[in-house]
């Protein structure tokens, strides 16, 4: 029977193994990085940030076209604010509406509603209804087949009037609780990546090599764990590769709760190390607490993914647009005449993007980027790595 060591520490993958020399002591980036002339131990430094943002490709994901994320976020720095708030911003994003998947998702309906409305807009010319000149296109047999039907009616603009705002209080009651889950779930993820850089830094004052490098591989596992639960598309396999062994990821991915798995995985190597004295018990439970932070985290998200807002409103809301969308063209007819489709058109884009934008963010870890969080947590933990590398040369050498 296979058991898991959870002191292996296998060859880091290749996406980080440049990370990992540059945070080897021996280094000459590392030892210009650690050197008094350097204004930080940490990536301050231009060069140290551009190489961890080439090793793990943080645009990739952005242009990788079989990215599992539907819409694929993004995690900003400095330039890509400026971008955001730039004054072309709204020419750009104009230019790119239908290269939006929320705007193709509700295409179907738009142009069903327009089509609807063209059809009753030709009905009533043919009926000579509203001032209407019928057209020439159709054949004499259709036109007279179109005047035999019942004549079009016409709907009181009060009725919209005084549904409009029925429809806006529940579009944004569904948009702002939407964006509260999107918003709890980041605030969640958050809190799991410094918790296990807290973990990590903890492990590597605190324990010994094997343990500290064990504490690093679990605890990241948590997250690709994780990543792997919420995200469509991710694959154990290929997300641990080249962090954990063969036999341990066998055995992991035998178990239901993967990620609850990696953090008794790490309860265990707090207790042999304060089995064998390496922790007193106040550093033991401090790191416990650590854990538990964790678990309480990771159950949050899965709370997240198995509860959504509650079916009867999304589905009353659902009913309610298609409902006024289908009958404005009856009010809008005498009005707008022949302009009535494109009223329609542009009447439905608005308030249906509002609402898919709603039902989208709803599921909040189709659209976080969470691959690049994970890469993020990597990152922090080499980081820390040689950053205790370097704090323990520095007070060797005070000393």
């Amino acid at each position: 029977m296979n058991t898991i060591n959870p002191f292996n520490t296998p060859i880091v993958s290749a996406r980080v193994r440049r990370i990992d020399q540059l945070s080897s002591p021996r280094c000459p980036r590392a030892r210009q990085l650690s050197s008094p002339r350097c204004p930080g131990v940490r990536a301050t430094n231009a060069h140290f940030d551009d190489a961890v943002e080439r090793e793990l490709n943080w645009r990739a994901f952005i242009k990788d076209p079989e990215c599992p994320s539907t819409y694929k976020d993004v995690v900003f720095r400095q330039r890509d604010w400026e971008r955001h708030r730039d004054g072309a911003r709204w020419i750009r994003h104009l230019l790119s509406t239908f290269q939006s998947t929320v705007v193709r998702n509700v295409l179907p309906v738009i142009f069903t509603a327009a089509g609807f409305s063209f059809v009753l807009v030709v009905v009533a010319a043919h009926q000579g209804l509203h001032g209407l000149q019928a057209t020439e296109l159709l054949p004499a047999s259709c036109s007279g087949v179109l005047r035999l039907l019942p004549p079009v009616p016409v709907m009181s603009m009060y009725l919209f009037t005084l549904t409009s705002f029925a429809l806006s209080l529940l579009l944004a009651f569904r948009l702002n609780s939407s964006y509260s889950r999107w918003y709890d779930a980041r605030k969640t993820l958050g809190r799991i990546q410094y918790k296990i850089g807290d973990l990590y830094r903890c492990a590597l004052t605190m324990l010994n090599p094997s343990e500290a490098s064990a504490v690093h591989k679990w605890s990241v596992m948590v997250m690709i764990s994780l990543l792997c639960q919420l995200r469509k598309g991710a694959e154990l396999v290929v997300e641990a590769r080249g962090l954990i062994t063969d036999a341990e990821l066998r055995i992991l991915g035998q178990q239901e709760r993967k990620a609850g798995f990696c953090l008794t995985m790490l309860s265990h190597i707090m207790q042999i190390a304060a089995t064998r004295g390496a922790l007193d018990p106040i550093h033991h439970a401090s790191m416990e607490t650590l854990i538990r932070d964790l678990n309480e985290s990771v159950g949050s998200c899965k709370t997240l993914l198995k509860t959504p807002v509650p079916l009867f409103y999304t589905r009353h809301i659902s009913r309610f647009l298609l409902i006024w969308i289908f009958l404005v063209p009856f009010a809008l007819l005498p009005v707008m005449g022949w302009g009535t489709p494109f009223s329609v058109a542009l009447i439905a884009f608005l308030l249906l993007v509002i609402d898919e934008i709603g039902v989208q963010i709803e599921e909040p870890f189709q659209i976080l980027p969470l691959e690049k969080l994970t890469a993020a947590i990597k990152i922090d933990c080499m980081e820390l790595k040689y950053a205790s590398s370097a704090a323990k040369n520095l007070l060797a050498e005070k000393a």
